[in-house]
């Protein structure tokens, strides 16, 4: 009987498909964020919203491919270091590049990465005296964002308004390098504007100064910041392990752009150029941040949900401070790179650990710290990068490494293999490294990639990922082992149509017992016109535990059918998305993840468990605030106007409630809206 529904599942796809075309850009964009939201594991997961935030600021200010340097071109995150070398490379020996066309000639460049880049870049003519003087006179951008998410039902646990949730975020150029931001957040259920609360739960902000001769970035107020491999400062992102970007450093410097309420750091951070292949950085950071503790005198948990909504959640707000000091120095020379990071964090209260095995490798004391050596090695087609840690605590002194090899046999053609090793004993604060698990500790692994797209008539993505926790996990009295796998296939019959088939699986332990979760996603569309777009998957989860001598074997089965409809013609200033899902997963392991329509500021990323029916619809209005001067490019076109509005209805058959404690709804409807506007100017 399984066999034959996932067999129906499989077939529906195939037939699913209605009339459609890719739109202008928009759509290619929402693909792009697709990839990067279910890249990160392959039955799909939360996605860090500082990786969005990073995203959506470099799209909204692309940057000129004449003038670009190497620092910002590696701010994307699916370039090489390598790449980025060959483009500029490309550059010196050939001139301005008269259209990003030109980048088919940049050998190392793939067809993803140059229709990624177009969402980023442009060319601009060849720079003149007369065009020079214009961009020096050239008017300064600022941007003003709001989102709030009403919901048209009401939760147990607070009333009705408080469980709007807003954002804000304001940034602006205000001089020629001087950029500021500032930012606001509610979540559902926090309060707002009442005597605990007078304004938004989260706010923050900064100014950055950038380009300034020997200083490269100077900022103050929120940042964040990744060396290396991050294994000791880690907050760069990626596009999942089937991405070959992952051979290059961890970011570098940055201003906090996003809402996340945990992941950055609060003080002053300078990079320094001494020299023209040496660069120095240092950070200084005091904050405070959510604990649980044990009277009034330790630390117990690190809470890092950003979430105030309940009196106990409140409870726990800003409680503990932390103060860091931390450096990196990188020196480069041709092919060969180095550098060195270390970093030191003290907490106001002690950390201690508590009863369970599992925690009794957590950290424990009031002062942090690790170092480490990164260093790697390019010439094409060969890389090789690494990074050896140590951290420094009484606690928590152990070892961390992490080793790259990738291979280019042709820009369509990539091999790949990552090799880690994070003792139970290492302890790094700000660390955040390739893995399986969340945190960069306990865990052997080992990782091979392989990306061709030009294998007879398909293109092909793969990896193969094992990986060994010494230490017991959570839920585990013993040390416990797992591999992933992952296979994906595209075809383009026509240059209208294309088909990919993604199949992943996955071995791992868990309360003593070995589980395994096979996933299926197949996606047809079709893209006769310039106006519409359609497209249907078919999502298909199992999930199966085989019998033990005290246990019987289990099974749990999820699917879906996901048809999607998009209206958005070059010449309109409107647009629609309209998703439709109806699934069946009733046991919560073998729950779905799929992307639905979403405002621009979430990945959209929604998680379909037990039986029922999902919509989701967003409309898109864009206009021009003024006529956009002749002989500009289509970038320069300000002051403009964005609004965004989102419905999402998900019924439940099989329940009369959703969720439980206060988070419960008292309805097997769930109606919620979201409604954005934006204007740059």
């Amino acid at each position: 009987m399984t066999l034959r529904r996932a067999l129906t599942v499989v077939l529906l796809a195939a037939v699913a498909v209605a009339a459609a075309a890719q739109a202008d850009g928009d759509g290619a964009w929402r693909d792009f964020l697709t990839l990067v939201a279910d890249g990160t594991t392959a039955a799909g997961a939360d996605v860090d919203d500082s990786q969005l935030a990073e995203l959506l600021w470099l799209r909204d200010h692309p940057s000129d491919i004449n003038t670009i340097t190497k620092r910002q071109l590696l701010a994307f995150p699916f370039l090489s270091e390598q790449q980025a070398d060959d483009i500029l490379a490309y550059r010196t020996l050939n001139g301005p590049l008269r259209s990003l066309a030109e980048l088919r000639l940049v050998r190392s460049l793939g067809t993803d990465e140059r229709r990624w880049l177009s969402f980023f870049v442009y060319a601009s003519p060849a720079v003149t005296a007369a065009t020079a003087q214009q961009r020096e006179g050239r008017k300064l951008r600022s941007q003003l964002t709001t989102r709030v998410d009403v919901p048209l039902y009401e939760r147990a646990g607070w009333p009705w308004g408080r469980g709007i949730a807003h954002r804000w975020a304001w940034q602006g150029e205000v001089a020629r390098h001087v950029t500021v931001g500032l930012r606001g957040e509610k979540d559902a259920g926090e309060p707002i504007f009442d005597g605990r609360q007078p304004l938004w739960d989260s706010m923050g902000g900064y100014v950055q100064l950038s380009d300034l001769g020997a200083v490269g970035t100077a900022i103050v107020g929120d940042f964040r910041a990744g060396f290396g491999e991050g294994l000791v400062m880690g907050s760069a992102f990626s596009i999942g392990k089937q991405s070959t970007a992952l051979w290059r450093n961890a970011g570098g410097l940055r201003p906090q752009r996003s809402h996340d309420e945990m992941a950055y750091m609060r003080g002053v951070a300078l990079e320094l150029l001494p020299a023209r292949r040496v660069s120095l950085t240092l950070m200084a950071s005091h904050r405070r941040v959510d604990a649980t503790l044990s009277g009034d005198t330790a630390i117990v948990t690190l809470v890092r949900t950003g979430l105030h909504r309940t009196d106990s959640e409140r409870a726990r707000r800003n409680n503990v401070s932390v103060q860091t000091a931390a450096m990196h120095l990188a020196f480069t020379s041709g092919a060969v790179w180095a550098g060195a990071t270390a970093s030191l964090d003290h907490y106001s209260l002690p950390l201690v650990r508590t009863a369970p095995l599992y925690r009794s490798i957590y950290p424990e004391g009031t002062t942090f710290g690790a170092v480490s050596a990164d260093y790697g090695y390019r010439r094409s087609p060969l890389c090789l990068s690494g990074e050896l840690a140590r951290s420094i605590a009484a606690s928590n002194n152990g070892w961390a490494a992490l080793h790259k090899a990738a291979y280019r046999f042709d820009a369509a053609t990539q091999v790949a293999v990552i090799h880690r090793f994070y003792s139970y004993r290492y302890y790094a604060v700000h660390a955040s490294a390739f893995g399986e698990g969340s945190t960069v500790q306990n865990e052997n692994g080992l990782c091979i990639m392989l990306t061709a797209d030009r294998v007879g008539p398909l293109a092909m993505a793969a990896y193969a990922d094992w990986f060994r926790s010494p230490w017991p996990r959570y839920s585990m009295s013993r040390s416990s082992d797992g591999w992933e796998a992952m296979l994906q296939l595209s075809h383009h019959p026509s240059r209208h149509t294309d088909v990919t088939l993604r199949y992943a699986v996955k071995s791992k332990e868990q309360s003593d017992r070995r589980h395994y979760s096979h996933y299926l996603r197949a996606t047809l569309r079709h893209t006769p016109s310039q106006a519409w777009t359609a497209t249907s998957h078919a999502l298909l989860h199992c999930y199966a535990e085989p019998a033990t001598a005290t246990l019987p074997a289990t099974e749990a089965w999820g699917m879906a059918i996901v048809p999607r409809l998009r209206y958005a013609p070059a010449a309109s200033k409107l647009r629609l998305d309209v998703m439709a899902a109806l699934f069946a997963a009733p046991a919560y392991t073998a729950r779905l993840y799929t992307y639905e329509p979403a405002v621009s500021e979430a990945f959209g990323l929604t998680a379909l468990y037990g039986r029922g029916q999902r919509l989701a619809a967003t409309a898109s209005w864009r206009c021009s605030l003024r006529r956009q001067p002749q002989g500009t490019a289509g970038h320069a076109s300000l002051p403009q106007l964005l609004m965004q509005a989102k419905l999402g209805i998900t019924h439940y058959n099989d329940r009369d409630a959703i969720s439980s404690s206060f988070l419960r709804i008292d309805s097997s409807w769930r109606t919620d809206i979201s409604l954005l506007a934006r204007i740059t100017w």
